[in-house]
């Protein structure tokens, strides 16, 4: 494939064999340097171009990485960022924001076997800007956290039926009017988890976009697919909940309670009234066998704290060690 135009690149469609990637790459570095593109539409035309790798799991190689870190170490300007530390128009907000989303995807996508570390902690060194600096930080954090924390390599026969299930399931959805959107799985975002796999996911029209300039979604995460194939769950948006976590405890049919247990004696028997605020009779109504008071509550994905951490809080103060603990039960079933 030869491209003479560099307009010729926008008609490429999505599904490009790796080798064919790395040439169209290198021609469109000559055609950037013959036309003098400026920095910002050259990067468009690149980060366009890398997004439309076919979805195998393939990884550009070293020498393409090393030209295009090149190419950024050559072209790349942070000072347009500078306008953000004053008076800027929304749109031109958004124009200097997708800059630097093309610029974070593209060198993400080289940083598996390039040395693109050395380039961004030199451009965090000269930037006079908060903006770019927290942008080149996270970067520098989100490579060192993959790299870090690998993902586990799964093999293509998964892969693909994962995608495949995955995808019956974004059209089933669709087809019954439970989503509007046709949406479809990306193969190369498969993780695998102990019960499940969870798989990134955008509309089937954007399929072969730059991730940044993807629809947005507020509210819905990853999808997550139970290896059975019987359960389809989105994780939620909310930082700091390990969504996978429960939705492999709803798989087995389990759930999470918040669990305390107060021991009695005779002789806190008046402290323990004044806690709980119960008479002699309930009290003792509520002391087990092993002479225990306990409560339990069920504990959602959002809830922190128990209705009963008060007393528990309030019982210690007094010199009555109890703790409130989280605990695992199988999910209660109604009969009739």
């Amino acid at each position: 494939m030869n491209i003479n135009e560099i307009e010729n690149f926008k008609e490429l469609k999505g599904g490009i064999e790796i080798n064919t990637l790395e040439e169209l790459i290198s021609q469109l570095f000559n055609l950037l340097s013959i036309n003098k593109t400026p920095w910002p539409l050259g990067l468009e035309y690149l980060n366009d171009l890398i997004n439309l790798k076919k979805h195998d799991n393939s990884l550009l190689s070293n020498q393409v990485g090393k030209s295009i870190l090149n190419w950024f170490d050559s072209m790349y300007d942070g000072k347009i960022f500078e306008v953000l530390s004053g008076s800027y128009s929304s749109e031109e907000f958004k124009r200097l924001v997708l800059i630097m989303d093309m610029t974070v995807d593209s060198i993400y996508k080289i940083s598996h076997n390039t040395d693109v570390l050395s380039f961004l902690k030199s451009k965090l060194k000269t930037s006079s800007n908060e903006y770019e600096s927290s942008e080149i930080k996270w970067l520098i954090h989100w490579i060192n956290e993959t790299k870090s924390n690998p993902k586990r390599k799964i093999s293509d026969d998964i892969l693909d039926e994962v995608l495949l299930k995955t995808n019956e399931y974004f059209e089933l959805e669709f087809k019954t009017k439970r989503n509007p959107n046709l949406l479809c799985g990306l193969r190369e975002s498969i993780r695998e988890h102990k019960l499940c796999y969870s798989i990134n996911w955008c509309p089937k029209s954007e399929k072969y976009l730059s991730r940044v300039k993807r629809t947005g979604w507020v509210g819905a995460g990853a999808l997550m697919v139970s290896k059975l194939y019987d359960r389809f769950e989105m994780m939620g948006s909310a930082p700091g909940v390990d969504w996978i976590h429960f939705f492999e405890l709803d798989i087995q049919d389990l759930e999470e309670y918040f669990y305390l247990e107060i021991p009695y004696k005779k002789e806190n028997i008046l402290k323990l009234k004044s806690v709980i605020k119960c008479s002699t009779n309930e009290l003792l109504q509520m002391t087990n066998n092993q002479q225990k008071i306990i409560y339990t509550e069920k504990k959602y994905w959002n809830s922190h704290f128990p209705e009963f951490q008060e007393i528990s809080d309030d019982l210690n103060e007094q010199g009555i060690n109890c703790k409130v603990e989280i605990k695992t039960r199988k999910k209660a079933t109604n009969t009739i």
